[in-house]
């Protein structure tokens, strides 16, 4: 922890060397970059994938962010094809991630671990930074991580991307850019460089409101979703194809408290046949948080009327 916390003071200070340059050019001063890094820095993450066999695995390495207490961000190209994927954070704590979500319009990809006592970046992003301000490019350079890049805003393009100057090594592929008050301003999506032999480096960012609303679709998702705890399969043998038989019930959820018991088969949902497990499971996603939902059960022989009361998806526990 003592070698971290050295770490995270020499990249502290090379911001503020680095800013102080930077600001002759820029309204941003190195005292105001620095904080905003620094209150930032448990907030980023590498990430880190292993494809391939024993004989022929590969790897790969990017960045990304922590964005509420159980999903990290980062780019699709970062972890297209992996077998693994590893998230380690600047506190030197490392965890297994698995891929819960990706959206093909924007590249961004969500990845959710099992870490408790997380930072998650501040959800709100900057407004579109003046032309010439000075940002902060978090994230895995080259192996270095935490490392941080000073950049300047060069202006948006006309596909909404937007434009930074500065130095943008590999590896910083999903890196968050932040404004002065470590705001998320975008996320870093690839380089382009002016010919072989030029040292100037262009870095393409996706603007934080496009990830954000692309994360806020997820997060609404899941509290629009209805659950009721209650597992099934579908009827086999001689008997009808019109049901299920349960099969789990969570313990105090909204299908327990409705007294369905383990071995009901349920016939009905809202007064129309059931055909199957995946059908009651899509209907049951389909039901509105809240609202009480209508089944008939059989249970040796005897049909009797269930109301359940449905509620949101729940986070899976840790």
């Amino acid at each position: 922890m003592r070698r971290l916390r050295m770490c995270v003071s020499v990249v502290l200070a090379t911001v503020l060397a680095a800013g102080r340059a930077l600001s002759q050019n820029a309204s941003s001063g190195p005292v105001a970059i620095a904080s905003g890094v620094q209150k930032a820095l448990p907030s980023v993450l590498s990430v880190e994938t292993v494809s391939g066999g024993a004989q022929d695995a590969w790897t790969r390495v990017g960045s990304g962010f922590l964005f509420g207490d159980r999903y990290a961000v980062t780019r699709k190209t970062v972890i297209d094809g992996a077998d693994s994927i590893v998230i380690a954070l600047t506190d030197g704590r490392r965890a297994v991630a698995r891929l819960v979500a990706c959206d093909p319009v924007t590249g961004t990809a969500v990845l959710e671990h099992g870490m408790t006592g997380v930072t998650p970046i501040p959800p709100q992003e900057s407004p579109e930074p003046a032309e010439g301000a000075a940002l902060a490019v978090l994230g895995n350079s080259i192996g270095v991580f935490p490392s941080v890049t000073l950049a300047r805003f060069i202006g948006g393009r006309p596909d909404g991307l937007m434009e930074i100057e500065g130095m943008i090594p590999p590896g910083n592929s999903g890196s968050p850019v932040l404004d002065e008050t470590g705001r998320l301003t975008a996320v870093i999506i690839g380089r382009v460089q002016d010919g072989a032999e030029s040292q100037a480096v262009t870095g393409v960012a996706l603007p934080a409101s496009r990830v954000l609303r692309f994360l806020s679709s997820l997060a609404l998702q899941r509290e629009r979703t209805g659950w009721i705890g209650l597992s099934a399969v579908d009827l086999t043998g001689k008997e009808s194809q019109t049901g299920v038989r349960v099969v789990a019930l969570l313990p105090g959820g909204p299908a327990d408290l409705a007294e369905l018991s383990v071995g009901d088969t349920i016939v009905r949902f809202q007064n129309e046949p059931v055909r199957g497990a995946a059908d009651l499971a899509k209907r049951v996603r389909c039901a509105a948080p809240d609202s009480r939902i209508t089944f008939t059960v059989r249970n040796g022989g005897r049909e009797t009327t269930r109301r359940v009361k449905v509620s949101a998806m729940p986070r899976r526990s840790q």
